[in-house]
């Protein structure tokens, strides 16, 4: 058994796309995920499994709240390995700065010069590896929307971005 991390994306947006944390722990439980562990109610779950049943995951969620949900899904090592890597060490902190990681379960590519940085500085990419974005943004000059905007734009939809301090205790979580 190996530990996962999965991220769906869209859902709890809005009133759209219910999916209650505490369902989808049962729903997972249910159809032979262990240890299963939800943070928050943006779609982070932590479980282990067996190495072949990883590709099902999404479609039991999906057949159990009768609607698409794009899932995202890395060994819980990976995620561990970014928190070790400390990306935004050098981020001045301030209670408008967000640090966020942005996931794609495909190899990205940018047409960007990284680090990237907007015309204000508002924005700012500091890497971009083979499936996360680190970004950062200042909130009292520019919308969260308007960055997610531009990282779809650039990076396609198939993508979802966590607040890195969800990222941290997605990967400081006991076993």
């Amino acid at each position: 058994m190996k530990k996962y991390v999965v991220f769906l994306r869209g859902i709890n947006v809005g009133g759209n796309k219910k999916v209650p944390m505490n369902q989808l722990k049962d729903v997972l439980t249910l159809n032979r995920y262990d240890n299963v562990k939800t943070i928050l109610a943006s779609g982070n779950v932590v479980f282990e499994s067996e190495k072949e049943r990883i590709h099902l995951v999404q479609g039991i969620i999906e057949e159990a709240f009768g609607f698409s949900i794009p899932t995202i899904v890395f060994p819980f090592d990976y995620i561990k390995a970014i928190v070790e890597t400390q990306p935004f060490k050098e981020v001045e902190k301030a209670s408008t700065i967000k640090c966020n990681v942005t996931f794609s379960q495909g190899e990205l590519k940018t047409s960007l010069s990284i680090p990237f940085q907007n015309e204000d500085g508002s924005f700012r990419i500091l890497q971009v590896t083979d499936h996360s974005v680190f970004w950062m943004s200042d909130t009292s000059k520019i919308k969260t929307t308007e960055v997610m905007k531009l990282l779809d734009r650039e990076f396609g939809k198939e993508i979802t971005t966590r607040n890195y301090n969800t990222v941290v205790n997605l990967a400081n979580l006991p076993s």
